[in-house]
């Protein structure tokens, strides 16, 4: 009775007094979620960022983004993989056609109806032919035997190509075909007669709507370098002023678009057919020398301020009208970012890059994704910079992992980079979007 009476007395006031201090708990209880573990909890993996390897190669590639999707070629040539945006990458065959020594420099235009290889002969003196890729015959044709343009896709699907290499402003549309120039065309003539004698171009852009614009350096008025941003507004409709009443340019007798213009109507279509499958002798000069006619829209000149004179154009990138942004680097790497805002160019804020700066693109939604040498940036519309983690290659970090980034593109909310990666096991070239693939395209 009395051992009952204890037990009843423990339960109730549990007290060492009442010798309730036992010193055998019994089996500890299971660990709750809140219980605090002394074993080694397991290696986190390395956390993964909004892109995704889609492929990978062994040897470096040539990355270009296009209207409407990529084109990636290897190092040999012998292989291409195009995507239009939103689609999967597709591999295929190179096209014939092109130089057997030599390298491909950019591939520009619009998939998958008019792409266009800039190439580059490695012998001296140093070519660069241009080509057109012919869908139906699965080749490339020269357009042009030493041309080094910049395209751009313009209003009404045509590819504008603009160049200064020859020491003068030269304006065309290489696709499609047109025997001469169209009221809307951009002009060499500019608002600042100095700039328009001695500009030269280093990038351009376009938008649907007929706006143009390209970025590079001249001497203007008061006879000093700067860099400059030329804006070429389209023609308001039914005033488009003398310039569109005037006559067409003259062209020499070796320029494929004069001979159409007055030839009869079969002769006129293998003329189109020569200057689109390089019969013209249209490359050298860019494009053969025309001379300057008041057709087209003259250019409005904007300097940029606070610059300097080393500074080299990386990026013209055009979201509308009045949304423009330029990208130069310096030697030392010094990056500068410029908009149109009110009528000019201002600097605008960079977070702290640590790297030279590479390339820039526009998203859809006004984002902005920056790369630098070794690092993805991105600027939402109202400001913010964020960097982007890469993917990761493993889920255990590997020992020396560096990333040196390439390239950058964006159309609606498709984006890709072009990358390569390093460890102490070795390197890899890879492109990376903000999507998966349902498959690795491998080289």
């Amino acid at each position: 009775m009395r051992g009952l009476v204890a037990l009843l007395a423990c339960a109730l006031v549990p007290s060492p007094l009442l010798g309730c201090g036992n010193t055998d708990k019994g089996p500890a209880p299971p660990p709750s979620a809140t219980t605090t573990s002394t074993a080694p909890a397991p290696e986190a993996p390395t956390p993964k960022g909004p892109l995704s390897v889609v492929l990978e190669a062994k040897d470096p590639i040539t990355f270009s983004g296009l209207a409407e999707g990529v084109v990636i070629a290897d190092a040999a040539r012998t292989r291409m993989a195009t995507a239009t945006v939103e689609a999967e990458l597709v591999e295929t065959p190179m096209p014939s056609g092109l130089p057997a020594e030599g390298q491909i420099l950019r591939f520009s235009g619009r998939l998958p109806s008019s792409v266009w290889v800039l190439f580059e002969t490695p012998k001296e003196p140093v070519k660069n032919p241009f080509f057109r890729l012919e869908q139906a015959k699965e080749s490339f044709k020269q357009y042009a035997d030493d041309w080094k343009p910049h395209l751009a896709v313009w209003s009404k699907k045509r590819i504008l190509s603009m160049s200064t290499s020859s020491g003068k402003l030269k304006v065309k549309v290489v696709d499609p075909y047109q025997d001469k120039p169209s009221p809307d065309l951009p002009s060499a003539r500019l608002d600042d007669e100095a700039c328009g004698k001695s500009l030269r171009i280093e990038q351009i852009a376009a938008l649907a709507t007929g706006e143009v614009f390209a970025s590079g350096h001249c001497r203007t008025g008061d006879a000093a370098k700067h860099h400059v941003v030329v804006r070429w507004a389209p023609p308001v409709e039914g005033k488009a002023g003398e310039a569109s009443a005037a006559p067409p340019p003259k062209a020499s007798a070796s320029v494929a678009p004069a001979v159409a213009s007055a030839a009869p109507e079969p002769a006129a279509k293998e003329a189109k057919d020569a200057a689109l499958d390089g019969g013209a002798e249209d490359g050298g000069a860019d494009g053969g020398e025309v001379e300057e006619a008041p057709v087209g829209v003259p250019g409005q000149v904007y300097v940029l301020p606070d610059v300097p004179a080393s500074m080299k154009h990386v990026a013209l990138v055009a979201q509308g009208a009045s949304d423009v942004w330029l990208l130069g680097a310096e030697e030392n790497g010094n990056a500068h970012l410029l908009r149109l805002e009110g009528g000019a160019f201002k600097a605008q804020t960079l977070p702290k890059l640590g790297a030279p700066a590479r390339s820039l693109a526009g998203a859809g939604d006004g984002t902005l994704w920056l790369v630098t040498a070794d690092a993805i940036w991105k600027r939402y519309p109202p400001g913010e910079w964020e960097e982007v983690a890469p993917p990761a290659h493993t889920s255990v970090p590997e020992l020396d992992s560096r990333w040196d980034m390439r390239d950058v593109w964006a159309s609606g909310s498709d984006v890709w980079i072009a990358a390569k990666h390093s460890t102490n096991k070795g390197e890899r070239h890879v492109v990376l979007r903000a999507r998966p693939a349902k498959a690795v395209v491998r080289w």
